[in-house]
């Protein structure tokens, strides 16, 4: 019972804020270095997050970092993709690439031979080596295509 009363204070207060005409926002969160891509991840696909409020943070540094509510909070994904003796540096990720075709596929291309897919917006990731790859790009009609060079 307590737990509905403090939601129901929290959003009654959100809902009171932005009547008034302010919208809160994101909250200060340390990375370890500056922001080199981020990207909203929206599905109306069925089975999606609720309210499709995922972000997907990359550092220079190739770090991942996740929010399922638009911001406010914020989570690494690097202990998601090492492995258990794995080298920090293995996981860094060059590049992300979200599915148009379903919001909850992406790869997360890597430095060298690994790279990362999920199939449901990094709850869970599965590692692959295709090999040094180039270029990769995500099929736009079919979520599990990707062409790789």
């Amino acid at each position: 019972v307590r737990k509905v009363a403090i939601v129901a204070t929290v959003v009654s207060a959100l809902v009171g804020s932005a009547a008034a005409g302010t919208i809160g926002t994101s909250r200060p969160f340390l990375i370890d270095s500056t922001v080199a891509d981020m990207q909203w991840v929206n599905s109306t696909e069925p089975g999606s997050k609720p309210n499709a409020k995922t972000v997907f943070v990359r550092s220079s540094m190739g770090s991942i970092y996740r929010s399922f509510d638009d911001g406010m909070n914020w989570v690494s994904q690097r202990d998601k993709m090492a492995g258990d003796y794995e080298e920090p540096y293995k996981t860094r990720i060059q590049q992300m690439l979200f599915s148009k075709a379903d919001a909850r596929y992406a790869i997360m291309r890597g430095y060298g031979e690994a790279n990362w897919f999920t199939k449901d917006q990094g709850d869970t990731y599965y590692r692959s080596e295709f090999g040094v790859v180039a270029e990769l790009k995500m099929h736009p009609k079919k979520a599990e295509w990707v062409l790789a060079s």
